[in-house]
């Protein structure tokens, strides 16, 4: 509470929950249009989300805008299609 001076301590944390999403196929993140209008996904990034964050958002705007800037990354889309067909891989580690 120090770091913030008006929120106080309420009592100890007995617990804390999260998402944890992962593309069980090829361990891939997938980004893109969800086939509802007006709905992209970007998730599946097994916990790396936050410093994939940049180049992810880069690709929807990319995307959703149709429009490109000198940020841009140069992996397709179609790479993490929420309708491509998985990567095949010989092992599948989960474990960063």
């Amino acid at each position: 509470h120090h770091r913030v001076p008006g929120l106080e301590a309420r009592g100890r944390v007995s617990g804390v929950a999260g998402l944890y999403t992962i593309n069980r196929e090829d361990v891939h993140p997938i980004l893109g249009p969800s086939g509802v209008e007006g709905f992209w996904v970007a998730n599946g990034f097994s916990g790396h989300g936050f410093k994939l964050a940049p180049a992810v958002g880069s690709m929807i705007a990319q995307g959703y805008t149709g429009e490109s800037t000198d940020f841009d990354t140069d992996v397709p889309m179609e790479f993490f299609a929420v309708d491509r067909q998985p990567i095949e891989m010989a092992v599948k580690n989960v474990l960063a």
